[in-house]
C-alpha cells in the first residue's frame, strides 16, 4: 500500500545522507499499486546502532540508538497511462538519534526528519494465465509480473546545524529515479507454505546536491530494496533486505577526499492484510541486521506499519 524509509541501514561517507526511498524502505508489491484513491499510513520504529564499519570493513566502536515515527499518503489517480496507474506519495515524521562515538560523550539530535515523495511513481501489471484461470471465490493473487518507474525527491525538511555531529536532516535534497519489478508465481514450496512466491526489487539512483553549509558534495549511490516472500490468504512472510553501493567519491570544498559507503542489511518481514466494516487494512513488521558494510553503520532495526484507505 504505502511503505516508507527508516534509517536502519543509511550511508555515512561523509555527511550521513541516507538513500532515498519512504520511511522503512520498500519491501513486498514495490511494482504494484492499490485502486485508485487516497492511502494513509502511520509507522514507527527503533534502530540499535552498535558500531559503524570503517573503509576496510572492520567495525569500529560506537554505540547509539534512533527512535522515528511519522505518517505518509499516497493517492493513486484515477486514470491510466500507457495501460499503467500513477500514484503520488508523502512521508513526514519525528526523530530522535543518539550515537556516541567512544569512548567520546553522546551527542543527539531530535526534530523533524527529511520528507520523501514519489513525486510520480507509474506501474504497469501483465498478468499470466495462472491470475486469469482465478475464479472469483479465490483470493486473486496477482499472479505475473509488474514493473514501475518513478522519480522521488528527498527534502531537507529535518533538524540540522553545521556545527553538530550527529543531525536528524541532511541540508541536502536527494533526487532519485528508480525502477521496480515484482514478480508473483505459484509457490515454489508447495500449496503447504501458500498459494504464491513473490520477488520484489527497487533500484534508486540516489543524487545529492552539495550542502552549502559545509561545501560537502555526498556522491552518488545506488540503494536496492528487495524481498522474497510467501502469500498465504491474508498473510505474506519472507525475508527482506537493502543493499547500498556508492558509486561516487565524497567532495569536501572542491578536494576528493574519496571515502565510499556500501552494505547490506537482512531480516524478516510479515505482513496481514484485512477487512473491517469494508475497509481495507494492512499491518506489517520488518526487522533489518547489517550483516556488512563499509563507511556505514552497523545496527540492527524494526519497523512496524499500519495503513489504510480513506
Amino acid at each position: 500500500m504505502l511503505s516508507c524509509l527508516l534509517p536502519v541501514f543509511a550511508a555515512h561517507a561523509g555527511e550521513g545522507v541516507k538513500p532515498a526511498g519512504p520511511i522503512g524502505g520498500t519491501d513486498i508489491g514495490q511494482a504494484l499499486l492499490p485502486p485508485p484513491g487516497l492511502y494513509g499510513v502511520t509507522f514507527a520504529g527503533a534502530v540499535n546502532i552498535d558500531g559503524f564499519f570503517d573503509d576496510s570493513g572492520s567495525r569500529m566502536p560506537v554505540g547509539g540508538d534512533s527512535y522515528v515515527g511519522g505518517v505518509g499518503l499516497m493517492y493513486v489517480y484515477p486514470r491510466q497511462v500507457f495501460g499503467g496507474s500513477i500514484a503520488t506519495t508523502l512521508a513526514i515524521g519525528y526523530e530522535r538519534t543518539c550515537v556516541a562515538f567512544k569512548p567520546a560523550p553522546e551527542s543527539c539530535s531530535s526534530g523533524l526528519f527529511d520528507a520523501y515523495s514519489d513525486v510520480v511513481f507509474w506501474t504497469r501489471f501483465f498478468p499470466n494465465a495462472d491470475f486469469r484461470a482465478q475464479g472469483e471465490s479465490d483470493a486473486m493473487v496477482t499472479y505475473g509480473l509488474a514493473f514501475g518507474l518513478g522519480v522521488g525527491v528527498t527534502f531537507p525538511t529535518g533538524e540540522y546545524s553545521a556545527g553538530s555531529p550527529i543531525n536528524v536532516g541532511s541540508n541536502v535534497y536527494g533526487i532519485a529515479p528508480s525502477i521496480a519489478l515484482t514478480y508473483n508465481r505459484k509457490s515454489i514450496f508447495g500449496e503447504a507454505l501458500g498459494q504464491a512466491t513473490e520477488f520484489s526489487g527497487r533500484l534508486f539512483l540516489n543524487n545529492y546536491t552539495d550542502n552549502e553549509d559545509t561545501d560537502w558534495s555526498s556522491g552518488r549511490m545506488l540503494s536496492f530494496d528487495f524481498a522474497v516472500t510467501q502469500r498465504q490468504d491474508q498473510w505474506q512472510y519472507g525475508v527482506a533486505g537493502v543493499a547500498t553501493y556508492q558509486i561516487q567519491d565524497d567532495i569536501v570544498q572542491s578536494v576528493n577526499i574519496g571515502n565510499r559507503a556500501k552494505g547490506v542489511a537482512l531480516g524478516p518481514i510479515v505482513s496481514r492484510n484485512f477487512i473491517v466494516d469494508g475497509r481495507p487494512y494492512i499491518l506489517s513488521a520488518k526487522a533489518l541486521l547489517s550483516v556488512a558494510g563499509e563507511n556505514g553503520a552497523s545496527s540492527q532495526a524494526l519497523v512496524v506499519r499500519f495503513g489504510t484507505r480513506f
